[in-house]
């Protein structure tokens, strides 16, 4: 009987510590940069190359309706295709109108694609899709 308690005590406080993961990992998941990315018309985003595997910060231009995006939250969330242990992100300074500085350290060259997350004030999020390749030198 003594080992049953134990058991049930042991049970609650697995689900209760659960419980509180889930709730605390789709808070971050809210706030992080991960989003999916859907193409929107009205946004522009490169990222200024070149783009070399030995290189670590980089800059994004990003620009609404032809006009540089100013005071947003930027950040960037990129992988490799195909390989899920090939992944960084970073959140970007606004070092300029429409400018944004990133520290990239890539881990391989190759084809990455990413999500670039804008979140303007005033406006609504989005995450816009983006697609580069590293280069080894």
């Amino acid at each position: 009987m003594r080992g049953i308690r134990r058991l049930l005590v042991v049970t609650v406080l697995a689900l209760v510590g659960f419980a509180a993961a889930l709730v605390r990992f789709s808070q971050a998941a809210e706030e992080g940069c991960i989003a999916e990315p859907l193409p929107n018309p009205a946004y522009e985003v490169e990222l200024v190359g070149p783009i070399e595997f030995t290189k670590t910060n980089y800059e994004l231009t990003i620009s609404r309706e032809g006009e540089p995006v100013t005071g947003a939250r930027v950040c960037l969330d990129a992988a490799m295709g195909g390989m899920s242990a090939m992944s960084l992100n970073d959140e970007a300074e606004e070092v300029a109108p429409g400018r944004y500085e990133l520290y990239l350290p890539f881990q391989m060259p190759g084809p990455w694609d990413a999500s670039v997350l804008v979140d303007e004030p005033g406006r609504e999020r989005v995450a816009l899709p983006l697609s580069f390749d590293v280069d080894d030198d």
